[in-house]
């Protein structure tokens, strides 16, 4: 049997790349550090970092206007929360495969097999203020409120083609199924507008719509508009710096490259694959015509400078941002 422990490709392969060009970050183990080896995904307000154990997965999640603070104190941003997936599948070939919608709002994680009934186990998530998670049907929920009054709540759905999938003791709990399709949603109260004191409606009922709305979508329907989404910002630039030696480059894992790389091995298609997915994580933490790359991720609930949260100084925020205009990267 083949196990592949941790395979992780970035929605860089979505996009525009030199002829011959394989634009994949892949790793043979799961990370273990947060910071240096977990991957993200976002979609400008919904993030996740991925650790890649396919025997059980862990997701950090984040929501950008989780803040603390209020207008004497400008607070800090915090972790979400973490969701686990312990899923056996036995199979030769199953394959996992993750985005964050912009257009659905959503994220959306795919699990499929070339086996039927081939995932079994659980699903369970945990909140990083310690709010009860709730389970009912194929839903997992959790929401609480911050000491400055922002409200804040996390929904999990599961829809499973064939099997079984029912909640008890704050967990799903999935029995034969042949495929899976997660859906993650999450939301605050926080509103732009000073005269209601930043605050709106309860998050609820919009992520209720979210998830129904995302449901309601086949998992090839979802795919195509988070790809068209994401295409028409990322396919406006190709990078071609020159062929490293050898044509198996594509099979050395990422880190591996990057030790070799480090050590003064000649690798220009790495150097492009890095250009590559420097753009990818700016579009990520951007859709939306917003640019957040500094606080969509953090595992932290004091985040804050000079942490986890990648919290940079305004000026080193504007050089990371600059390179959007000169690779064309700008909204319409």
């Amino acid at each position: 049997m083949r196990t592949i422990t941790r395979a992780f490709v970035c929605a860089l392969l979505f996009g525009s790349a030199a002829a011959g060009q394989r634009l994949a970050l892949w790793y043979q183990q799961p990370a273990e550090d947060w910071q240096s080896q977990a991957l993200p995904i976002g979609n400008g307000r919904l993030g996740a970092m991925i650790f890649g154990d396919a025997r059980r997965e862990h997701l950090q999640l984040n929501e950008i206007s989780l803040w603390t603070g209020d207008e004497k104190d400008t607070g800090r941003y915090q972790n979400l929360g973490d969701l686990f997936l312990d899923l056996t599948h036995g199979a030769p070939q199953s394959y996992r495969r993750y985005f964050s919608s912009a257009p659905q709002q959503v994220m959306v994680l795919r699990f499929t097999s070339d086996k039927r009934g081939a995932y079994t186990g659980t699903v369970r998530l945990t909140d990083a203020h310690g709010a009860p998670v709730l389970g009912a049907g194929s839903r997992l929920s959790a929401g609480g409120k911050l000491d400055n009054g922002l409200e804040y709540e996390t929904q999990i759905q599961v829809v499973s083609t064939g099997g079984r999938v029912s909640a008890a003791e704050g967990a799903l709990h999935i029995e034969s199924a042949d495929a899976l399709t997660i859906f993650i949603a999450a939301g605050t109260n926080y509103l732009p507008d000073r005269v209601r004191a930043w605050r709106g409606d309860s998050p609820h009922a919009r992520i209720m719509r979210q998830l129904a709305a995302a449901a309601a979508m086949s998992y090839t329907e979802l795919r195509a508009a988070h790809i068209a989404d994401y295409q028409h910002l990322f396919r406006r630039v190709a990078l071609n710096l020159g062929s490293t030696g050898g044509s198996t480059v594509g099979d050395i894992p990422t880190d591996e490259r990057l030790v070799r790389y480090r050590d003064g091995a000649v690798d220009p298609e790495l150097e492009a694959l890095f250009f590559q997915y420097g753009r990818y994580l700016l579009i990520s933490s951007s859709l939306a015509q917003r640019l957040s790359l500094q606080h969509q991720h953090t595992d932290e609930l004091l985040a804050g400078g000079g942490n986890k949260s990648f919290r940079m100084r305004p000026a080193v925020f504007r050089l990371c941002k600059q390179p959007a205009g000169s690779t064309n990267g700008g909204y319409p």
